[in-house]
């Protein structure tokens, strides 16, 4: 079972829990939403762009795979 719970140090919503091959998960809500729309994980160098600037706005439409270097050049303060 996964929860989705807010981080407030983070401001954004995570997911925890087990998925249903009983895996152990932990991480953003964006990532795990974009996980199951591409139909695999992604790479530890695949970050999940907010194309609103909106960390909450987890909508699949505002959503976007980027590699570091873009992500870091849409969001200059963006620190992993």
């Amino acid at each position: 079972m996964l929860t989705v719970y807010y981080d407030k140090f983070k401001n954004r919503r995570m997911i925890c829990g087990k998925d249903a091959n009983g895996n152990k998960v932990h991480k953003s809500f964006a990532r795990y939403k974009m996980e199951q729309k591409l139909g695999r994980k992604l790479k530890k160098k695949e970050h999940v762009h907010h194309i609103d600037g909106n960390s909450m706005n987890d909508d699949d439409l505002n959503l976007q795979v980027l590699n570091a270097t873009e992500h870091m050049y849409l969001n200059p303060g963006y620190l992993p």
